[in-house]
């Protein structure tokens, strides 16, 4: 039974976060991600559920923090806003048991190329400076799609790279980079499954969705 709390209250954690959370750019899978072979972050996370239910010991999970600054080594996040960023995300899955861990010293990237980071340069930075075995995260002035579209930050399920990007302006908010982190740990928007989005009214339901299909739609949501 705690097992089964522990993971529920992880789950209500990243809805609460979801509501609040705007500009992630993690594009969640068309199928679960189940692949052969998981983060080891990952593995932790699942182990976690499998033991004895007296215990209370926390599993830790390492990260390695990429602070980009500019070429002259101005800018960039403040340790200090690092320390309050990860003891936010600390105290939110201690409800998981998990303690997420600094690994080595920060890692200090000064180049104006990524200072204000466009997504199209993500292999480019993550080949160089990537650790493996832990989740490295990125904290840049500001993140900008292909597309123009500004985010707070973005992660990959399993299966993707070991890798959360964070916008310096949301490394703080409370919410978002716990939210990050929840994606790489397999948890998908509050409003999306692996089958897609599914509507209010329940029209979709029989292929996106869940129990909504045995009650009528609500006709008040139909036109939403």
């Amino acid at each position: 039974m705690k097992k089964l709390v522990l993971l529920f209250s992880l789950i209500i954690g990243l809805v609460q976060i979801s509501n609040a959370q705007s500009g992630c750019g993690t594009v969640e899978p068309t199928t679960d991600p189940i692949p052969a072979k998981m983060h080891p972050a990952y593995q932790m996370f699942m182990n976690n559920f499998n033991i004895a239910a007296e215990s209370m010991l926390l599993d830790t999970v390492p990260y390695k923090i990429h602070v980009v600054r500019n070429s002259s080594g101005t800018g960039g996040i403040s340790t200090t806003d690092l320390t309050a960023a990860f003891n936010i995300v600390n105290g939110f899955y201690s409800n998981a048991n998990l303690y997420f861990k600094q690994c080595g010293a920060i890692n200090y990237i000064d180049n104006n190329t990524y200072y204000d980071f466009f997504t199209s340069d993500e292999a480019t930075i993550t080949a160089a400076n990537n650790v493996t075995d832990v989740i490295n995260i990125y904290f840049f002035n500001s993140i900008t799609t292909t597309a123009g579209q500004g985010l707070c930050g973005y992660a990959y399920f399993p299966g993707g790279a070991d890798v959360i990007t964070m916008a310096n302006s949301c490394a703080t908010n409370g919410s978002t980079l716990s939210h990050e982190i929840g994606h790489y740990f397999n948890l998908y928007h509050t409003h999306t499954t692996s089958t897609g989005t599914e509507y209010v009214n329940g029209s979709n339901c029989s292929t996106t969705g869940d129990l909504l299909c045995d009650t009528p739609a609500d006709p008040q949501l139909s036109t939403l």
